[in-house]
């Protein structure tokens, strides 16, 4: 799955599979902006039939992060 997750990030966010590392910073290191991480959000929401609140967008600092989050609702 985290492929897939991989997968989807790069495609939104330009930013090569290879920098996506689970300790990279979402902010800090590949420098999204909330406009990405929204657009980022909703590709990820389509691709796993899930439903991500804007309340949990605010917890998303690393994309480990996003991918456990992803996890979690995609096995839920």
């Amino acid at each position: 799955m985290i492929e897939r997750i991989r997968q989807v990030f790069s495609e939104v966010t330009q930013i090569s599979k290879d920098r996506l590392t689970l300790d990279s910073r979402l902010k800090e290191d590949l420098m999204l902006d909330s406009l990405t991480t929204l657009e980022l959000i909703l590709d990820l929401e389509g691709e796993f039939d899930i439903q991500i609140h804007t309340r949990e967008l605010e917890k998303l600092k690393t994309f480990n992060d996003v991918v456990c989050t992803v996890e979690s609702k995609a096995n839920s």
